[in-house]
């Protein structure tokens, strides 16, 4: 039995024909000639949906500035963008027609879905989050309003150390410094109003992009603790689902006591709600999370805030609403640093964790083939 376990060992450890180690060469820069196309893809799909956010916020203050439109509504425009959502639930509803009920009643048992709890706060915090963000652009310039919810990835970083989500580290500590530092200069920063019909920067506006942004950071860590990848559709649906039930509510509230009055949109009005709803929301949600999977979280992330540059550039030179002056410049680099700064810091501590989680295994398999 011996010889032929040499013999076996010979042949595992023998080097390949030369035929063999081209054909292998060739399939190895085939997948990287694959992966670099994959990721190139992912890097066009985060390009565009930078220019779909921009462009959904002129889209929006283009609804509530123009003199033939003039659709100055943004809880109707909150909820129709939000209940958008609610197509996540049409595969769930397909698959249950086609199957039948008892097949879906069996998938259902299998399959532990999000509780109704967490469903209703993450749709309160979501409408509250899209809500001050629609409101804000009444108030406040294009790129000022980009900036200040850019650095919704500061204040995620700010509520997870204070849950515990998250860890205090150098990156970090300068993550935050950064971010606040951009947003003062944001604030304190004056810009000169080119066109008169363009929104101005006040504080109402500031302080509402802002809530947006804290919004945003509870949020995203609110969902990164309470809902699963795998619930995601679920959640998201019924997000889209109660948010048309909560909006319906607040437009019969603003009606009833006057602060917004309930008007019916103009054809015009209707289409670019429309138009704001899936291309600005639904659909580039689902491009960014195909971007972040063709590329890397760290990427998608610093990718999306280059939306911080692209306003400006809109706002100053395609619109020709506003010149400004380099202190909010200089503040937009700086929140654009913090950005990095926390998407990095974000990388090594998965990174961590992964090296972590691989370390114990090897070390339980070890400990097994010593009992062995």
């Amino acid at each position: 039995m011996m010889p032929e376990s040499n013999d076996g060992v010979a042949l595992l450890v023998a080097p390949l024909s030369p035929t063999r180690q081209a054909s292998a060469a060739q399939e190895t820069r085939r997948r990287a000639a694959l992966e670099r196309l994959r990721f190139v893809g992912g890097l066009l799909l985060l390009a565009l949906v930078v220019l779909l956010w921009v462009f959904s916020s002129v889209l929006t203050q283009f609804l509530y500035d123009n003199p033939d439109v003039d659709y100055k509504k943004p809880t109707a425009l909150t909820t129709l963008c939000t209940a958008t959502a609610s197509v996540f639930l049409l595969p769930g509803l397909w698959k249950r027609s086609r199957c039948g009920q008892r097949q879906a009643w069996q998938d259902a048992q299998r399959a532990e879905g999000p509780s109704l709890l967490v469903v209703v706060l993450v749709t309160l915090n979501w409408f509250f989050c899209q809500w001050t963000f629609n409101l804000s652009l009444m108030y406040t310039a294009l790129s000022t309003n980009t900036l200040l919810s850019s650095s919704s990835v500061v204040w995620s970083y700010v509520v997870g150390l204070a849950i515990g989500t998250a860890r205090l580290s150098a990156l970090g500590v300068g993550c935050v410094c950064c971010g606040m530092g951009g947003v003062a200069m944001a604030v304190l920063g004056q810009e000169k109003r080119v066109d008169p019909s363009a929104p101005v920067n006040t504080p109402l506006g500031e302080v509402l992009a802002m809530s947006s942004a804290i919004a945003y950071g509870v949020f995203s860590n609110g969902l990164a603790a309470r809902v699963r990848p795998e619930q995601m559709s679920q959640v998201w649906g019924g997000v889209g689902l109660f948010s048309l039930l909560l909006g319906a509510a607040l437009m019969a509230l603003g009606h009833l006591t006057g602060l917004e009055p309930a008007e019916v949109p103009s054809g015009q009005a209707l289409s670019i709600m429309l138009l704001n709803g899936f291309l600005g929301t639904s659909i580039s949600d689902y491009m960014w999370a195909r971007g972040l999977l063709l590329t890397s979280p760290l990427v998608a992330t610093v990718a999306l805030n280059l939306t911080i540059p692209v306003s400006f550039v809109t706002d100053a030179v395609v619109l020709r609403q506003h010149a400004f002056s380099w202190i909010p410049a200089g503040g937009a680099c700086l929140v654009f640093a913090g950005v990095v700064l926390g998407a990095v810091d974000e990388q090594r501590r998965q990174a961590a964790d992964q090296g972590a989680e691989q370390g114990a295994e090897q070390g339980a398999d070890r400990g097994g083939d010593r009992g062995e």
